[in-house]
């Protein structure tokens, strides 16, 4: 017989949850939008990159890992 199961969830690294949450959602991505296009602290709320500016590689890094459960 052949059993059923539910594949693991997909894992990413945590850089792109914003809020600390474990997964990469909605809140992820209101950080990036809230501060787009603002230079910022380094690595600070939606500075997913460390660059000090909140710009597209930050919102292509949360939009690529949408939906993901980070790595603990």
């Amino acid at each position: 017989s052949t059993q059923a199961f539910d594949p693991p969830e997909a894992r990413v690294e945590c850089r792109a949850d914003a809020d600390g949450s474990g997964t990469v959602d909605l809140a992820d991505l209101n950080a990036v939008l809230g501060v787009f296009g603002q230079t910022v602290p380094i690595g600070s709320g939606g500075d997913i990159d460390a660059s000090g500016q909140v710009d597209l590689a930050d919102l292509n890094a949360v939009l690529g890992a949408f939906g993901m459960t980070c790595e603990r």
